[in-house]
């Protein structure tokens, strides 16, 4: 009873073909299939909806884009790093420059790093990294590695973007967070770092971030992984709980053994949990994690088909 792999985020979109064609212009992924009606997981307590959705792949790891009807709200303005609404997911590049020069050419995203990529010290991890929205404002982020320090660096191909390392969520309490993920789900603790200084304050676009990040890793399946973002200063804030169908409700899809006895086991953590919906047959769920963070639950491919 436990999380073995990270199968996919969704992010929703107001114009489902505006975002396929940013995302494989200016980042490099590709269509798996032309977009078609949203798989049921991705309509779970959502009655009355209907949507469209597209897969799209960049080196191993995917993303799906999907659009519902009724539309939700557009992405809040005011989401920041330490808003507990905020999820990123980070884009490992070979070449940073390469990969700025192609987003360049793409219009309607926004910098959210001042100064343009930034050299993170040794203790944060040694990366080169900059954060920017999407045209619908879904923050993302490129990291650069040191030369030598992962595996991404035996990922040929002429794509600058090489694959996700890990998407990212800002927790209010580490601790509460640990607890749901690691007793919970059995995510595995791989990382931790606390990032701070005037780096990170450009990376961030925050006054004197200070920041606990924290790496959780499936079982099966490196990348991608989790990351915990739990902010010191400024500190962490809530915003209200996203509607399903808003943009800012990203889903991160975990695969597991059995989704209904893992839910059974989140019940005996003592921290909250919301069951959003899950279907008949106990094969999928979608719930919210301590700080409204979107899950979507499945049994791994061999056990669904």
């Amino acid at each position: 009873m436990a999380v073995t792999a990270i199968d996919r985020v969704v992010l929703v979109t107001p114009a489902l073909g505006a975002a396929i064609a940013f995302f494989r212009d200016a980042l490099g992924f590709h269509p798996e299939a032309p977009p078609g009606p949203a798989p049921a997981e991705l309509l779970l307590g959502m009655e009355g909806a209907q949507a469209r959705s597209c897969r799209l792949r960049v080196g191993a790891q995917m993303v799906e884009l999907v659009q519902y009807e009724p539309a939700g709200a557009a992405y809040p303005g005011t989401v920041e790093g330490n808003d507990g609404r905020f999820q990123h997911f980070a884009l490992v590049v070979r070449d940073m420059e390469a990969a700025m020069a192609r987003l360049r050419r793409a219009l309607g995203w926004e910098a959210i790093t001042r100064g343009g990529p930034q050299q993170l010290p040794a203790g944060s991890g040694g990366v080169l990294a900059f954060k920017f929205r999407d045209p619908q404002g879904h923050p993302l982020e490129f990291l650069q590695f040191p030369q030598g320090s992962t595996g991404w660096d035996n990922i040929g191909g002429e794509n600058p973007v090489l694959g996700i390392d890990h998407t990212a969520i800002s927790v209010a309490d580490v601790a509460r967070s640990m607890r749901f993920y690691v007793d919970g789900l059995g995510l595995r603790p791989a990382s931790r770092s606390l990032n701070e200084g005037a780096a990170q304050e450009r990376l961030d676009a925050l006054p004197a971030p200070k920041l606990d990040v924290v790496g959780l890793n499936p079982s099966e399946q490196v990348p991608a992984h989790l990351e915990l973002l739990g902010y010191h200063a400024p500190a962490p804030r809530m915003g209200p709980a996203s509607g399903l169908a808003d943009i800012v409700a990203t889903r991160t899809v975990l695969r597991g053994s059995n989704p209904a006895a893992l839910i059974q086991k989140l019940g005996t953590q003592g921290d909250r949990v919301e069951i959003v919906a899950t279907d008949v047959a106990g094969t999928m769920a979608l719930i919210r994690d301590p700080d409204g963070h979107l899950l979507l639950l499945l049994q791994p491919v061999s056990q669904s088909s």
